[in-house]
């Protein structure tokens, strides 16, 4: 597992028959994946380190979200608040959903939605982290080959001076 991070926003005991076979295939792909519940934190710092932490942290986040209510439009606070939050940073987000796709709220980015009863889901989850990380190569890929292989060559050597340097040097112009 040396790609990262993957973080997944789940309620408690929420659809537990796709949270082993997910893990599995994080794994598989080269990521912890990473459960709030299962990660030890004293209560006066639970925010920070069980959920925010984790989600500035995550390559990307995958969240299971069940609607409820009479208009199906409610889902639990924490998982949105956690859904909301990851969005807000910029995170790329998958969305594993437990109903019907096409009564999403249009405010909600539809690029990585996925229907949780699909049964082609893991599948399709492999497909979309593909995806993700092709589109974060592709934004090395835009800057010159040379500056890029000087920043990925200053990163994997912990060359941080030549890193700020070309960063320094990127934004002037």
């Amino acid at each position: 597992m040396d790609k990262g991070i993957c973080f997944i926003i789940n309620k408690c005991n929420f659809r537990t028959d796709i949270i082993e076979p997910l893990k599995n295939l994080l794994k598989r792909n080269g990521y912890a994946p990473w459960i709030a519940e299962e990660i030890s934190s004293f209560n006066i710092d639970m925010l920070e380190n069980r959920i925010l932490k984790p989600l500035k942290d995550a390559e990307f986040i995958i969240v299971l979200l069940k609607p409820t209510g009479e208009d199906k439009k409610d889902a639990n606070f924490n998982v949105s608040f956690e859904f909301g939050y990851a969005r807000g940073i910029n995170q790329k987000v998958i969305l594993l959903f437990d109903g019907d796709l096409s009564t999403l709220p249009t405010n909600i980015n539809r690029d990585f939605a996925l229907s949780i009863n699909d049964q082609e889901l893991l599948s399709k989850i492999e497909s979309t982290i593909v995806k993700i990380e092709d589109e974060k190569q592709n934004k090395l890929r835009e800057l010159p080959v040379e500056i890029s292989l000087e920043f990925i060559e200053s990163l994997n050597s912990n060359d941080f001076e030549t890193f700020y340097g070309l960063l320094e040097q990127l934004s002037t112009t």
